[in-house]
């Protein structure tokens, strides 16, 4: 009966390997591929923010559970969990879009795994106004020549007007297309404003759309 019982037990562990295999190959494979690249994006810019202002400011706004002390990550959860710097020998942090808010955390061999959520807001059947907009900033090739422009360089209404060869009434108006996207911000410097591209936003917007349609 035990070599029964074993033998039905590795035939439901193989059923349900195979179930899981074909869930990710049809749900999981495809989105991850649209979703990998601005994960990847997000975690290059924390990192570079690591080196800017170190790892414990960066490191302490992942989520609101997770607290920074003089001695130790405090992870709190059912429980409070405590990890000693001193017994954390690395710290390996990766994305997720999957539940809002969420967090993992865990010490394995003298190694801290986290995980930092990238919210995603649901999505109405009715698109979404910013949506809109968005998309609206990117249907202009005027608009795009703009973009591409100050992807390379923040620049004026001025100097943007001569690279392009239209009027500066012109390049104002595409701009407060743009800015109403979310596409470019905007800071004075001196008796001049300068726009520059939002990195964040570029780095989203296959997401975004992807986001409603599916």
């Amino acid at each position: 009966m035990g070599k029964i019982a074993a033998a039905d037990r590795r035939r439901a562990d193989r059923g349900n390997s195979r179930v899981v295999r074909e869930f990710y190959d049809k749900y999981f494979y495809q989105e991850i591929i649209i979703i990998e690249p601005l994960m990847n994006s997000a975690l290059r810019k924390m990192l570079k923010s690591w080196e800017d202002e170190g790892m414990a400011k960066s490191l302490s706004e992942i989520h609101e559970r997770l607290k920074l002390t003089q001695e130790e990550i405090i992870f709190y959860k059912n429980k409070e969990y405590h990890f000693k710097y001193e017994n954390v020998g690395k710290i390996y942090v990766t994305g997720s879009i999957f539940l809002s808010p969420h967090l993992i955390l865990g010490l394995h061999k003298n190694n801290l795994f986290t995980v930092k959520h990238f919210y995603a807001e649901a999505v109405d059947t009715c698109p979404p106004e910013e949506l809109v907009k968005l998309y609206k900033g990117l249907a202009d090739g005027t608009r795009l020549k703009i973009l591409r422009s100050l992807k390379n360089m923040p620049d004026t209404t001025q100097h943007l007007a001569l690279k392009l060869g239209i009027s500066e009434a012109a390049v104002s108006k595409q701009l407060k297309v743009l800015s109403a996207g979310g596409l470019v911000s905007k800071s004075r410097k001196g008796s001049f404003m300068i726009y520059s591209v939002d990195e964040e936003a570029l780095d989203f917007l296959t997401y975004r759309i992807y986001e409603y349609l599916m």
